[in-house]
């Protein structure tokens, strides 16, 4: 519930950004009786809730009517708002033909759109092997699996899908057998749609239940990915929460509940994809002195917006919609507590502290569970020490990150050597490593050339380093660099051969590259050579300029 007031917040400064955000948000607290040959599922009490706050800050960021509120809601929900002097938005129930009929007014939206589109959807309630439950229009069981859901999504023809499950089993949604078949639809729609980004970030794998917290009043899993979202989970503190913080904050402060482990699918594989950047919104500054495990609220305690352990000697801010909130720091079951009002656009510094109370948890739906999570600082260190934990649609992907390796293939053009009329041409071929924004690799070349009756052939072979510089979403690089090596240079003239086998040369230029996807990309590149090739016993040296054009191959 908390997690959505944060999570649409947050999104408004997501890859959205510079487009418009459209979201349908589904809450069914609704489960099944118990018969001979099953247990049931008990009715659940806040997915509604997480629904209706999700959708209120959609609507705060979103086109005019671009948020669709699928719940039905309970007495003690219409209560909660009336405390809080929150109204209740325009709703439907979460049914198999609203939702249908939803996802096609929204397809029908997004095909007049004449700007970039995001579309969010958030579901909470309970999981099924492979499925989702929604409230009965007839009979005892409604429900939509994974891969429908899936398609759907795909056919709506958005820039860009998230999505968000906070329901027991969630996993299976995407990765078991059974239900309709519909892979090659969904194979022929990402053939299609190449260009949309499509991230999913569920509870719970396949065989684990996901938590429900009374003191929240909302699911836990969407307290805590709401609380990365708003800058909790950046553990970098570049201001830009990336899918893989994300998942890992998410599992680092979930799993000691229940053995919860978060199942994802990053946005084409790639784990530094941006989420969310929280540069110029409304913030909450916690300064280097406070630490320890903090809860921000409204000043009555409810609804909970966000969580983490604040380290000191670390700054830390969250991003937060304008209004007025408590601050919580809790230890054991003692605390303290403070009131800070923030204003639209600007940052605002906690005070001091004050008490405060310690409340219980109950995991959703099943077990009491103790307040475990939250007890220790997220860094850097901790998103390097969960990688290979997790498992995704793909081997090991959260290990993998970016893809950091590649081989290059590219064409040279550059003047013929020692200053001679004409233009030399060429073939590269080398390999790259990627570390973060750092690029090293290996560059061999073949290049040939002809001028006063001599044929020149060169073979080159350098080393080079340079710092990455990412923009649009990391989609292009420019890459300043260095390089150093040798050349063997040549001559062929008269069935004579004379040359300078070892001829050292330096260089530096500029890399420009575009990924077309996470195992292609394609680059131009300008550089400058000086060679000192020896003549007549001297080593001369000759500068020339080169410009090679290639494609990368990444693993």
């Amino acid at each position: 519930m908390t997690s959505s007031l944060l999570l649409s917040l947050v999104l408004s400064v997501a890859p959205a950004s510079g487009g418009d955000v459209y979201a349908v948000v589904v809450g069914h607290n609704g489960g099944l009786a118990r018969t001979s040959t099953s247990p049931g599922l008990p009715t659940l009490r806040f997915a509604d809730d997480d629904a209706l706050r999700m959708a209120r800050w959609f609507e705060a960021l979103s086109v005019a009517g671009g948020v669709t509120v699928l719940t039905t809601p309970d007495a003690q929900t219409n209560t909660t708002l009336e405390a809080a002097g929150l109204s209740m938005p325009v709703h439907a129930a979460p049914t198999r033909t609203g939702l249908s009929r939803a996802l096609a007014e929204l397809k029908s939206k997004l095909a007049r759109r004449t700007r970039p589109a995001t579309v969010f959807f958030f579901y909470a309630g309970h999981g099924l092997t492979g499925r989702l439950l929604l409230e009965p229009e007839a009979g005892d069981e409604a429900s939509i699996t994974g891969k429908e859901l899936k398609l759907a999504l795909m056919e709506l023809g958005a820039d860009h899908v998230e999505l968000f499950i906070d329901a027991c089993r969630s996993q299976s949604l995407f990765t078991e057998r059974g239900g309709p078949d519909l892979s090659q639809e969904i194979a022929s729609l990402e053939a299609r749609a190449a260009s949309t980004s499509f991230g999913v970030l569920t509870a719970a794998q396949s065989d684990k239940p996901a938590g429900e917290a009374s003191d929240l009043m909302g699911g836990f899993f969407s307290h805590v990915l709401a609380s990365g979202l708003a800058g909790a989970a950046d553990a970098d503190g570049d201001d830009v929460v990336r899918f893989g913080e994300l998942a890992a904050f998410v599992a680092f402060n979930t799993e000691g509940l229940t053995g919860q482990r978060p199942w994802f699918e990053a946005p084409g594989g790639d784990l530094r994809a941006p989420v969310i950047s929280l540069g110029g919104t409304t913030r909450l500054v916690l300064p280097e002195s406070t630490q320890g495990r903090l809860r921000v609220s409204s000043p009555s305690g409810l609804p909970v917006f966000a969580e983490l352990f604040k380290p000191a000697g670390r700054k830390m801010t969250l991003t937060l919609p304008s209004g007025r909130y408590q601050v919580q720091r809790r230890d054991g079951e003692l605390g303290s507590a403070a009131d800070v009002e923030l204003v639209s656009g600007e940052s605002r510094t906690v005070g001091a502290l004050i008490d405060s109370a310690t409340k219980r948890t109950r995991e959703r739906g099943e077990i009491d569970w103790e307040p475990v999570s939250f007890q220790s600082p997220f860094s850097q260190q901790v998103v390097a020490a969960l990688d290979a934990g997790y498992v995704s649609g793909r081997p090991n992907v959260l290990s993998s990150r970016v893809r950091s390796f590649g081989v290059d293939a590219s064409y040279v053009l550059s003047p013929t050597p020692f200053g001679l009329p004409g233009l030399e041409h060429g073939v590269e071929v080398g390999a790259r490593l990627h570390f973060g924004h750092v690029m090293t690799g290996l560059r061999g070349a073949f290049c040939s050339s002809s001028a006063n009756d001599a044929l020149y052939r060169r073979v080159a072979v350098n080393a080079r380093g340079g710092w990455r510089f990412l923009l649009f979403d990391e989609r292009l690089g420019v890459t300043p660099f260095g390089s150093v090596g040798f050349k063997t240079i040549l001559r062929l003239a008269n069935a004579r051969v004379s040359g300078d086998p070892f001829a050292p040369s330096l260089g530096a230029g500029l890399l420009a590259e575009g990924t077309l996807f996470t195992w292609l990309s394609l680059w131009l590149e300008g550089r400058f050579e000086a060679t000192w090739v020896q003549l007549d016993g001297v080593r001369v040296p000759f500068a020339e300029p080169v410009v090679t054009a290639g494609a990368t191959l990444w693993w």
